[in-house]
């Protein structure tokens, strides 16, 4: 757990608590492309739920107790399995819905792997997946005081990588004012890494 900052008065926890209609609010704000946000509440929730189970989502809150942030990210590996988790014991509600929304189907497709070039990027090995802030947090220090307690749980690790959405959409501003270094674009994704220590 992080403690409160004196300034801020913010709290980062590793949580494993369901996630929070707030979350899960957060999430369907920030990722509005994403798979997930087309899915009912109740299905994204139990979603970001999984990621809580693994220990890999942190949350930020203020010093009203609410909930303003949460990030998602750990071992890839341990990512990717829990994505995979979700997907097989939800595989039935995500192809109903999938009857609506074409989108959907992706989900139920299996990940190609990749090249072994495109695996071996600095920093593989773990990743920061998700980072969301409530509309009304930004620019406050949330994002940035959840990556410091993300990389508190990270102290044997040269570093790491995350991907964001090229222009307008992504969050490439943000994580270049964190340090993180420009990869590989792909299609419409930019893949980030940060070097730690």
């Amino acid at each position: 757990m992080v403690q409160a900052n004196s300034n801020d008065g913010l709290t980062v926890i590793r949580s494993r608590a369901p996630a929070s209609a707030a979350i899960v609010g957060m999430f369907a704000q920030s990722f509005p492309h994403h798979p997930i946000s087309r899915l009912q509440p109740s299905l994204a929730g139990a979603f970001l739920s999984a990621f809580a189970r693994s220990a890999t989502l942190f949350v930020a809150r203020d010093d009203a107790n609410a909930e303003v942030g949460f990030l998602i990210g750990g071992d890839t590996a341990t990512l990717d399995r829990t994505r995979a988790q979700f997907i097989r014991a939800h595989a039935w509600h995500i192809a109903a819905a999938s009857t609506r929304d074409a989108s959907l189907r992706r989900l139920l497709m299996p990940r190609l792997k990749p090249a072994k070039s495109f695996g071996s990027a600095p920093y593989a090995g773990h990743q920061l997946r998700f980072i969301a802030v409530a509309s009304d947090a930004r620019g406050l220090g949330v994002g940035s005081r959840l990556v410091s307690a993300f990389e508190e749980t990270l102290p044997d690790v040269p570093g790491y990588h995350t991907w964001t959405m090229c222009g307008a959409r992504g969050a490439e501003g943000f994580f270049s004012r964190l340090g993180f270094e420009p990869d590989i674009t792909i299609g419409t994704h930019l893949r980030m890494w940060r070097r730690l220590g």
